[in-house]
């Protein structure tokens, strides 16, 4: 079976990380908690539909063929969630402009490693990573679906996965870590 490309690989990682970026502008910590608690509760209810109306716009707009490919439903449950879980405030530190629609950076920095971690169980409990990854690796037909789950099921466990999806753009050493990790993947599923 011939080897994906490192290529192929890393565009998935780059657009998932993309996709990630627009969702993980939205906590703040230097809000005061309020009754609630939530930094939704703080904002005005415009300003949170506006925040989700962004953060969704850019999991389902996107062109490249490579990206996480996120439902209307998936990337409403992400923006959500996201908006939920870091605060308009966060968002906006992270770029995120509401009059324009931009969304905001999810790259790590200035995103946290906590920011990071949350927002990946976000992206899986909205959208399961693993199915998503697994029918990525099976498109081109050289992997079934169950060794495209297999190989799936392996990568995303490495953490590189989640690794890929909030660091650098470009990244040589995650890159080689990554066609290692996805090359003994495969040839353990195959």
């Amino acid at each position: 079976m011939p080897r994906r490309t490192g290529t192929c690989r890393r565009s998935l990682a780059i657009a998932l990380t993309l996709a990630a970026v627009s969702l993980a502008a939205c906590s703040s910590s230097d809000e005061t908690p309020s009754s609630s608690g939530s930094p939704k509760d703080r904002e005005p209810p415009g300003d949170q539909e506006s925040a989700v109306k962004t953060v969704k716009q850019d999991l389902v707009e996107n062109d490249d063929p490579n990206a996480l490919i996120f439902t209307d439903s998936e990337a409403g449950c992400a923006a959500g969630a996201t908006v939920e879980a870091l605060g308009i405030t966060r968002l906006r530190e992270l770029g995120m402009n509401l009059e324009s629609g931009t969304a905001p950076t999810r790259t790590e920095p200035p995103l946290t490693n906590t920011e990071a971690d949350e927002l990946y169980a976000i992206y899986d409990r909205c959208a399961d990573l693993e199915s998503k990854v697994a029918t990525f690796f099976s498109a081109d037909g050289q992997l079934s679906p169950s060794q495209a789950g297999c190989v799936a099921d392996r990568y995303l466990s490495t953490g590189l996965f989640r690794r890929s999806l909030f660091g650098e753009d470009f990244d040589p050493a995650l890159n080689d870590e990554i066609d290692r990790t996805l090359a003994a993947a495969t040839a353990a599923c195959t």
